[in-house]
């Protein structure tokens, strides 16, 4: 630090405020020229030692709650990290490679970076081997720890044909050196490679037999992989009970391994492997949140208070959804991130309309829709639209509530989204009806009715409501469907009643949503008791 301290007092070197030093560029080519005739690899060699070591120096923090501050850290140095990664495949220093490989797949991953970091860990992957003697014999589990942050990056990327190389060089490296833990990471990539290619038998007989080669080489981090993996391929398939099983495994090993990223990565699955039950999605997302506070992961607090926001709403906590929706906003102002903004004013704008306030939620809806405007997000704009054309239809404005169903219809006609296109059809019949024309209201929904089955397991945007919609047109068209529609929209509100084990939770449930009342309601009139 001497030696710098005088060259910057010459002014050979300047020093920035972040305490960084750079050299004008005509002396460094007149050093460059000068060092020619000196042979200075020893000082290279040193270089580059020095940012591969930084690199793996903060692989803890980049795993942990400082994610933010290690990250910004380390951007700083990508160049230099860059040239000291080509030196060490150059050079054959597999030590140096393997001992940051994990680093670089965090910071790639964090980047979005997942093509340069699959080039840099194959580059690595594949170089000769130039170890100092007393790490000559542990070439095999070095590549092997590259390959396995090189198959995760293809997980990541989802590039399952370049996966399934990676997990038959892993396979292979393992049975030639004897290395289950290999073998363990070869199955489980080959297993996560099937199933992205639509061959879930394959891919459970693989990460099944990946999971009882990582517990015989007590190879935790892999173990807790193929759990979560085991989690997800259940849940996808629709096995519920099965994935809660292997998730809550994969959850304590994550813990255990102090994986701050995996263990949120785990609870956002778990909420929505538990999604009929808003207390498990609380308390799974609650602690997500938490992850995220502390990590100062701005990115990861949206999404947490996302699936929250739309808990609150889903069960008529109205209040809370509010609450959610402001602390999001405040958060993508401090990012000034307009497209964060706009996934929580709709939810906000439905939040102040169902607690009465048209007026404030009109404004955050039609916020909405000029911020999905002005980024050409057409998808989007008929979400704000469609909600616009239900709170014009609460205040009574006829015309400016169909104007907006209508023209959410034919933006999901373009797209298209058919689903969400009777979504906002089944609106407009209701205002249609409103308007005394119940011809036109029935031609609208008679045929949605046809497919109100297959629209119930379809992401539409509220089911309840398009059931009413449709059961209310049918009663005032006098249409024999009428009955049923209101008793299987009362069966549907009844197996989500059923479904909360909160005896408060599922009160307001019951209560707080007027849609659910007046289905309940109206049952209750057609079937007294």
């Amino acid at each position: 630090m001497e030696q710098l301290a005088k060259l910057v007092d010459k002014s050979l070197l300047q020093q920035d405020s972040g305490g960084r030093y750079a050299m004008h560029d005509l002396l460094r080519r007149f050093v460059s020229t000068r060092a020619q005739a000196h042979d200075l690899s020893a000082i290279a060699a040193n270089h580059n030692v020095y940012y591969l070591d930084f690199l793996r120096r903060y692989e803890q923090d980049l795993r942990g709650d400082a994610v933010d501050q290690a990250l910004a850290v380390v951007c700083t140095e990508l160049d230099n990290i860059r040239r000291a990664w080509a030196w060490a495949v150059e050079h054959g220093r597999l030590d140096l490679l393997a001992a940051s490989a994990g680093a670089l797949y965090l910071v790639c991953t964090m980047l979005g970076l997942w093509q340069e970091g699959t080039q840099l860990l194959e580059e690595a992957a594949a170089s000769s081997v130039h170890l100092p003697i007393y790490q000559a014999g542990r070439a095999a589990p070095m590549r092997m720890t590259v390959l396995i942050e090189l198959a995760k990056l293809c997980v990541i990327g989802g590039d399952a044909v370049r996966l399934l190389q990676v997990a038959q060089r892993l396979v292979k490296l393992g049975r030639d050196s004897g290395l289950d833990q290999a073998r363990a990471a070869g199955h489980w990539a080959w297993g996560q490679s099937n199933i992205a290619q639509a061959r879930p038998k394959r891919g459970q007989r693989h990460l099944e037999l990946a999971l009882r080669l990582a517990h015989h080489a007590n190879a935790a981090s892999v173990r807790a992989n193929v759990l979560f993996s085991l989690g997800k391929a259940a849940y996808f398939q629709g096995e519920n009970r099965r994935a809660q099983f292997w998730l809550e495994q994969a959850l304590t090993c994550y813990r255990q391994l102090d994986q701050r990223q995996e263990e949120a990565d785990v609870l956002s699955t778990l909420s929505h492997v538990y999604q009929d039950d808003p207390v498990k999605v609380y308390q799974f997302t609650m602690q997500r949140l938490r992850l995220a506070q502390r990590a100062g992961r701005i990115i990861d607090e949206l999404h947490a208070l996302h699936r929250l926001t739309i808990l609150w709403l889903n069960v008529g906590e109205y209040a809370q959804t509010r609450e959610c929706c402001l602390q999001a906003l405040r958060l993508a102002e401090q990012m000034n991130s307009s497209h964060h903004a706009q996934l929580f004013l709709d939810f906000l704008g439905l939040a102040y309309h169902y607690l009465g306030d048209d007026i404030t939620a009109l404004h955050y809806l039609e916020r909405m829709a000029r911020l999905c405007k002005a980024a050409g997000d057409q998808r989007a704009l008929a979400y704000a639209l469609h909600w616009c054309g239900q709170v014009y239809l609460g205040r009574g404005e006829l015309a400016n509530a169909a104007n907006c169903y209508t023209q959410a219809a034919d933006i999901r006609r373009h797209y298209p989204q058919p689903h969400l296109v009777l979504q906002s059809q089944a609106g407009l019949a209701r205002v249609r009806l409103a308007q005394g024309d119940n011809e036109d209201a029935w031609h609208l929904v008679d045929p949605i009715v046809e497919q109100l089955e297959e629209l119930r397991h379809r992401d539409v945007e509220d089911a309840t409501m398009l059931w009413l919609n449709c059961y209310q047109v049918l009663a005032a068209n006098y249409d024999a469907r009428t009955g049923a529609v209101l008793n299987h929209a009362h069966k549907l509100i009844q197996t989500r009643a059923a479904h909360i084990s909160d005896p408060a939770i599922r009160q307001t449930f019951l209560q707080n949503i007027s849609v659910n009342c007046q289905i309940v309601d109206a049952w209750q009139r057609r079937c007294p008791q």
